[in-house]
């Protein structure tokens, strides 16, 4: 993992803990119930170069956030120690995300799911980089 990324979780996980989010069944209640769109696919952000059909998978869902046009996307990167933390990335508008993360395989983690709403996303080395991202309760 490169310490872009690892700063990336890491201050994902402090945002949701400090504004009183994550635990318990959150990730599942809220992405089990979510209501369905489109989807880009999903793929694993690993130190190799991404392979051409991830990056397209990547590059459909920056399109889709791009444009404001419905869409999800499933991304798992690996936390410092290995653990998988898989988040589902949501286009609903223009300027209006939303992320189901589940850090629930990460044994260090300090928050094990949690939902936010977001007004940005990026590529970010071989990942997604959200921004302007609220934590719901």
């Amino acid at each position: 993992m490169t310490l872009t990324r690892t700063t990336t979780v890491a201050l994902a996980f402090l945002v949701a803990a400090g504004c009183g989010g994550g635990g318990g069944d959150l990730l599942s209640d809220s992405a089990g119930s979510r209501r369905r769109m489109p989807s880009c696919g999903s793929y694993t952000a690993t130190e190799s170069p991404l392979p051409a059909q991830d990056e397209a998978v990547r590059q459909c869902f920056l399109n889709a956030a791009g444009d404001g046009t419905q869409m999800e996307v499933t991304v798992t990167v690996e936390s410092m120690e290995g653990d998988p933390i898989t988040t589902i990335y949501r286009v609903l508008g223009p300027d209006d995300l939303e992320l189901f993360v589940d850090a629930s395989a990460d044994k260090f983690s300090p928050v094990k799911t949690y939902h936010q709403r977001c007004t940005s996303v990026a590529a970010e080395g071989n990942g997604l980089a959200a921004g302007g991202c609220v934590t719901l309760a």
